[in-house]
Formats: structure tokens, C-alpha cells, sequence
């Protein structure tokens, strides 16, 4: 059975409340279709939704407590089992805060503009062959997300990696303060959520705000391209280390060879030559990130070489590159999760090494939104090199479409419905296929029946 997170002792020291019993539970949830018998339901208020309306629901299902600040929703037989607070999104804080300050273990933090969910769990892999280690949930590295992550962290783990992310100055700072990372990573700083932002420069000020909530003598690993934004606008105020990456000093990918069955990386990591094989279904997009964890383990004293076939054996998770080998020799690309200029072009670039022995490329393209005044200037600009056949879906990825080659094109669509009974008369075998998108426009369900078809 599964340890109790969460004691009476431990909910009334965060809350400051006298709670006088409570049944064991296992974890803190938010959404009441997730709920298992001794769950915490926490109900949060949105624009659009007040889960304060399930709480009665929750209680039934099974849930030992829940916290809600409307009681009007709530059932007045249901009292026993309900904390009434003000606000559930500050308790939320209280209670990761509260987590956060029994978890002595250390606390790695993974941001960037592009593949920080894959670099998250690629240092999960790892961590986990050096010792005991947790890993903040799927997408969980929001103002809600990030806390809620925290608050189920077991207590004892040896690593904890989590996922921040943002799309707004100050955001960061919020997060980070509660988080307190001791080790920091900064990937990337890339042409995103620029509705929010006027150029990379405010962009990497903002990413750059975690420095915020690290103690002092934490360690920050950033890609060197960050380095000048890192002292230019004097965020370095604290005593915290920097290590850089793709940087020969400190650690560089010095080049990938492909042989047969897998990549072949030479990673210069200080004085030291790295050789590392990895799948060769990892794009070299995502090997140039491995750098950074490289960096974490020689930060932690320890041994990369003693990981050779963890590292050898990651690959790519779904929706961020995840390869689907399917019957008829289709290979399938499924890139469905997110899209924007540079992580589209490294995802066109990386599905060509699939491309041997006379085989057909086939992409599957959306809209690759949040960038602001500059989506229309992104969208004709994407390198189409190498594209047998061309399907785009939405309305801002018909400028992508109307740049092809006659052809190259095979369709523009508005739905994912009509644009896959297009997409299945056009598939021959061999084919390989590539369906990357904004989440919005859930590819993924696209990728799901196409694997459907092709068992």
C-alpha cells in the first residue's frame, strides 16, 4: 500500500489549524475526475469553473478531506470532512511551501523556451539509477501545477526534478520562490509566447527571474547564448555559481556520428571525453540538451560513465518526438504536443534521418501559436527542404502551405477530421510521417488514429 503523504500533524503545522482527525490519504488533487479513495480534494475557482461545486461529489467518491472557500457549495452533513479557507489557490501555496521545507534531498529545476518536459524526464531516468528520486507530473510547471507537484513530493527522495515554466514576466519569480531550487537549468531562450514579450532579450530576463527563488550557493547551468543576458542586466545578485553548456570550458557536444543502430555522441564535459551512445531516435536537438545534464551529474559528484546504458536506452516521450514504428514500414513522428519556429525546424531536420532507401516524408503541420505580431513572419519562414508531401492544419498555418512547392502540397485543413481522410489515401508504405502543432489543435488525437490504422 502506498505511503500516507500527507499526516493530521503535518496538514494542521501547514495550515495552522487544529484539525482533530483525518483519515490516512495519500495525495493532494484538484481535479475530482482523478479522485481515489483518500484523496485531499482541494477545490480551485478559474474564469471558468468552480470546483467547489464537486466537493460534495469528492467526498463521496471516497476523498478523506477536502478544502473549499465557498460553503455555499457545500453540504452542511459534509462539514466534518471540509477545511473552509479564503482563498484554496494560497492554501494550495502554504501547503507546497510546507512540503517544501521537509525535503532535504536536492531540488533540480528545468526551464527553457523548448524541451524542458523532455529534459525533465530524461534526468528522471537517470537520477533514478543514483538513488531514490521524484519527478514533478506531465505538464505540471505552472502557478497551480508547479505547488501542486510539490505538495505530493514524498518526503526521503535523494532528487527531485521539476518543470517551471512561463509566459509572462513574474512568473518565474513566483514560482521559483516557492520551489527554492538549489540547482537551476536554463535550456534555451527561444521565439515563444512572444504575445507577451518584445524580443528574446525580455524573454531571457524573465526566464531568468529563477534566480530569485535559489538560496545562496545554488548552481545555475545555462546555454552560453544566455550568458550575456545573464550580467547585462545585472539578475546575478546573488552568490550563485554558473555553469555553461555548449561551452568548451565547461561541458560541449562536440559532435554526433550515426551509425547503424544508434548515435554516437563526444561530449566534452571540463577535461574530460565523454562517448555516449544514445537512440537513434533522439533528435540532435535533444542530445545537444543532454549537455545540461551532464552538467547536473558532475555537479552531484556523479559518475556519467556508471549511466552509459540509462543514457543509451532514452528516448523521445510522447508527443515530443516519441517514434512509432507501424506496419507497412510507416515510421510515425509524433510531435503533436507543440510547435514553434525552432522546435519545428529541429523536428523537420531530426525526421530526416529516417529518410533512407528511397523512403517518402510526409508532414503533418499546425499552427504554432502564442508568437504575438511575429506569427505571420514565422510561419512563412520555416524551411521546407527535404518535405516530400505537405498537410497543414488551421488558419495561420495556410501561410506555411502557400509557401510549398505545387509539389509538395497535399492539402490545408481546419479540422483534424477532414484532413485525415485526405492524409490516408495519401500514405504509401515506407512513408515516413511527422505530425507536429500547437497542443491546441489536439494533433494528438491525429496520431492516435493513425497509429490505429497502421497496428
Amino acid at each position: 500500500m502506498q505511503k500516507s503523504l500527507w499526516s493530521l500533524k503535518d496538514i494542521n503545522d501547514a495550515l495552522d489549524i487544529k484539525l482533530k482527525h483525518c483519515a490516512e490519504n495519500f495525495r493532494i488533487i484538484i481535479d475530482s475526475r482523478e479522485e481515489k479513495k483518500g484523496d485531499i480534494f482541494l477545490a480551485l475557482r478559474g474564469v471558468k469553473f468552480n470546483a467547489n461545486c464537486f466537493v460534495n461529489q469528492a467526498i463521496q467518491s471516497g476523498a478523506v478531506l477536502c478544502i473549499s472557500d465557498d460553503i455555499s457549495q457545500v453540504a452542511s452533513s459534509y462539514y466534518d470532512k471540509v477545511i473552509f479557507v479564503n482563498d484554496t489557490k494560497m492554501t494550495l501555496i502554504k501547503l507546497a511551501k510546507h512540503r517544501r521545507s521537509r525535503i532535504h534531498g536536492n531540488v533540480i529545476a528545468v526551464t527553457g523556451s523548448v524541451g524542458k518536459s523532455s529534459v525533465k524526464q530524461f534526468l528522471s531516468s537517470v537520477m533514478k539509477y543514483y538513488g531514490k528520486s521524484y519527478v514533478s507530473r506531465g505538464n505540471y510547471n505552472s502557478q497551480i501545477g508547479l505547488p501542486l507537484s510539490i505538495a505530493n513530493a514524498p518526503i526521503g527522495c535523494k532528487y527531485y526534478i521539476f518543470e517551471l515554466g512561463m509566459s509572462e514576466p513574474g512568473e518565474m519569480r513566483i514560482i521559483s520562490n516557492i520551489l527554492s531550487p538549489n540547482i537551476g537549468v536554463i535550456l534555451n531562450i527561444k521565439e515563444v509566447h512572444r504575445q507577451s514579450f518584445q524580443n528574446l532579450d525580455e524573454i531571457a530576463k524573465a526566464k531568468l527571474e529563477i534566480i530569485e527563488g535559489m538560496p545562496d550557493k545554488s548552481i545555475l547551468i545555462l546555454n552560453k547564448e544566455i550568458k550575456q543576458s545573464l550580467y547585462q542586466k545585472d539578475v546575478l545578485k546573488k552568490n550563485i555559481n554558473v555553469r555553461l553548456f555548449d561551452y568548451v570550458k565547461h561541458c560541449m557536444l562536440e559532435r554526433i556520428k550515426l551509425d547503424c543502430c544508434y548515435k554516437k555522441a563526444y561530449i566534452r564535459l571540463y577535461a574530460k571525453i565523454l562517448v555516449q551512445e544514445f537512440s537513434k531516435d533522439l533528435g540532435n536537438h535533444l542530445i545537444f540538451n543532454m549537455q545540461a545534464v551532464f552538467l547536473c551529474l558532475d555537479i552531484l559528484k556523479l559518475d556519467p560513465a556508471k549511466a552509459y546504458n540509462v543514457f543509451k536506452k532514452l528516448k523521445p516521450i510522447k508527443g515530443r518526438g516519441k517514434v512509432y514504428y507501424l506496419s507497412n514500414n510507416i515510421i510515425l513522428i509524433d510531435e503533436s504536443y507543440n510547435s514553434s519556429p525552432v522546435s519545428l525546424e529541429a523536428a523537420i531536420s531530426s525526421s530526416l534521418v529516417f529518410k533512407i532507401k528511397g523512403r517518402r516524408f510526409i508532414a503533418v503541420i499546425g499552427d504554432m501559436l502564442e508568437l504575438g505580431d511575429m506569427e505571420h513572419s514565422f510561419h512563412q519562414n520555416v524551411d521546407l527542404g527535404g518535405i516530400d508531401q505537405l498537410f497543414c492544419i488551421g488558419k495561420i498555418a495556410k501561410l506555411l502551405f502557400n509557401r510549398a512547392a505545387d509539389k509538395q502540397r497535399g492539402g490545408c485543413f481546419t479540422s483534424v477530421n477532414k484532413l485525415l481522410q485526405l492524409l490516408i489515401t495519401s500514405i504509401k508504405k515506407n512513408d515516413i510521417i511527422l505530425v507536429k502543432g500547437s497542443n491546441a489543435l489536439k494533433l494528438g488525437l491525429l496520431v492516435e488514429k493513425i497509429k490505429l490504422l497502421y497496428v
